[in-house]
């Protein structure tokens, strides 16, 4: 059974710092994970184990090859993050000229496009022969 909230974390601190031979123990409620540093002759890891049991926790100790894993498994996220960050940093530059970067939010149309009428205005006329007039 895990931990359900700080409190819990709080609990597992209180119980394990009373034990003979602890120097410090931090746990975390966010990894799940406690740092404990002990004296080695004067901690018992089976009676902490029993206490934390009686709480419905379990020790389970990390090896450093584990812990290596981790490590490696966290640069390898940290760098998947920074790919993403260096590609989309530059999108959202190009988001930003487009939505600020013109006068009241339009885009100007290319020179061709422009007419000389009264403000760029145009009245479309019909021809004769056009689609739906006999001749």
């Amino acid at each position: 059974m895990g931990m359900h909230c700080a409190s819990c974390a709080v609990r597992i601190e209180r119980v394990l710092a009373r034990r003979p031979g602890v120097r410090s123990i931090e746990v975390n409620f966010a990894t799940q994970h406690a740092e404990l540093t002990y004296e080695p002759g004067a901690f018992d890891l089976g009676e902490a184990g029993a206490a934390l049991d009686k709480l419905g926790y379990q020790i389970k100790p990390v090896s450093q090859e584990a812990e290596a894993q981790a490590d490696a498994e966290h640069g390898r996220v940290q760098r998947d993050w920074l790919r993403r960050v260096r590609l989309s940093l530059p999108l959202a530059a190009i988001v930003v000229v487009l939505v600020y970067g013109f006068p009241s939010g339009k885009i100007a149309p290319p020179p061709a496009l422009q007419t000389s009428g009264a403000a760029g205005s145009f009245h479309p006329t019909r021809e004769a022969g056009a689609a739906g007039e006999e001749n």
